[in-house]
């Protein structure tokens, strides 16, 4: 226990210690402020935007229930939107981004353009035939709808001559004649 005491320790304490005096007897005062702690890693950048998120659902929950639904569909909007930022971040830090192959021959280059652009021309060319074909089939139909009405008008007046034909004078009254089917 002695080698104890000579580094300075003993239980009663050394007088003038106490109070947040140091050895010497003099004030320290209040401890230096924390270093900030730089959010550099991705974890740490991630948990920083859930806690944004976070805290605008909980925002737009407050105003909801105070019945400001305007301000609380405007909170849950820009966390959503925070939310598929934090989501997108996170994907591309999954997937490596992958470079186009160079290729080293400029004919081989030129014939894979050329070929693309082929797919490409014929691809435009049968959207255009199958919109031709259905403005063709479109148009079909309405000539058809147009001759359909064309006939209802034909038999709608020969129907409206039948009964005018069909009235039958009794006395000084027009009576129509009911046809028996």
């Amino acid at each position: 226990m002695t080698s104890i005491r000579a580094a300075g320790y003993t239980s009663h304490g050394k007088p003038g210690t106490a109070g947040g005096l140091n050895q010497f007897g003099v004030a320290q005062g209040p401890a230096p402020d924390l270093d900030v702690k730089k959010n550099t890693t991705p974890e740490d950048i991630a948990k920083d935007k859930e806690k944004e998120v976070n805290t605008l659902l909980e925002e737009s929950a407050i105003s909801n229930s105070q019945k400001k639904f305007a301000l609380a569909l405007e909170k849950a909007k820009e966390a959503a939107k925070k939310d598929e930022a934090k989501k997108e971040a996170k994907d591309e830090k999954k997937s490596p981004k992958k470079t186009p192959k160079v290729e080293k021959d400029p004919k081989a280059t030129e014939k894979k353009a050329k070929a693309e652009d082929k797919k490409e021309s014929k691809k435009a060319d049968d959207k255009m035939k199958k919109a031709a074909a259905k403005q063709k089939a479109e148009i079909k139909k309405e000539e058809k709808a147009n001759k359909k009405g064309e006939a209802k008008k034909a038999d709608s007046a020969e129907k409206s001559a039948e009964k005018k034909t069909s009235l039958a004078q009794v006395g000084s009254w027009s009576l129509p004649v009911m046809e028996v089917q």
